[in-house]
């Protein structure tokens, strides 16, 4: 499916995406969009990340994307998700608009360098929002400073905003699904929330047929055949 794919936008002159495996992996869930299949969320797992040397620059090079962390990781995400976007955008309907990605890990980085070149698990990392709908191009939530009084426990990046709190709003903006509680049992969101959505407003969901109480949300498959 993924080789069939590239020579379609390839036929059609649309970016081709990276031979990785994040890159066959969106290409998935491209293609999966493209012919409507009614996907509403997905998850891919990158790997690989557990490094702790030589992550930076060598002695001799130049650019930013340098050793191991930036040329075997950050440049193919990067790339990825670039190629993924652009191919949405080409799509019928523009599904680029229709598609919000986040991007998320389970550990941060330590501030400090240790001794190879390297830095080791920290405490607070960050989050990355892109697509339809997104108000990209800023910073969310409040900087903590890096100050050493700053820092979680001296040494690390505080933590300002729960990722619950990001992933609540897409939730709620993007996906149409007000029920934070229930999604997110326990948690409670911000007052003033972080605003990355473009024009976040209160959604109500359509009415739920018979005398349940409870909402199910499942992807419709449907064929659209405006195009």
């Amino acid at each position: 499916v993924v080789d069939a794919a590239r020579l379609a936008h390839q036929r059609r002159g649309q970016p081709v995406l990276p031979v990785h495996d994040l890159g066959q992996e969106v290409a998935l869930d491209a293609v999966e969009a493209a012919v409507h299949l009614g996907l509403h969320v997905a998850t891919i797992d990158l790997g690989g990340w557990d490094t702790h040397e030589r992550q930076g620059n060598s002695p001799t090079a130049n650019d930013q994307l340098g050793g191991y962390l930036g040329q075997s990781l950050l440049k193919p995400m990067s790339d990825s998700l670039k190629a993924f976007m652009q191919d949405l955008d080409g799509s019928c309907p523009n599904w680029a608009q229709k598609t919000t990605v986040v991007v998320m890990s389970e550990f941060g980085r330590r501030l400090a360098q240790n001794n190879n070149d390297g830095t080791d698990h920290g405490h607070g990392s960050v989050m990355l929002v892109l697509g339809g709908g997104i108000r990209g191009g800023s910073v969310y939530g409040p900087w903590p400073g890096l100050a050493t009084h700053q820092l979680y426990d001296n040494a690390d990046l505080r933590i300002t905003t729960d990722y619950r709190q990001v992933l609540a709003e897409l939730l709620q903006y993007r996906l149409g699904n007000p029920n934070i509680a229930t999604v997110f049992p326990g948690f409670t969101p911000a007052s003033t929330p972080l605003g990355l959505a473009v024009n976040p407003g209160s959604v109500t969901p359509p009415p739920f047929p018979g005398t349940q109480t409870n909402r199910l949300y499942v992807p419709v498959v449907g064929k659209n055949t405006g195009c």
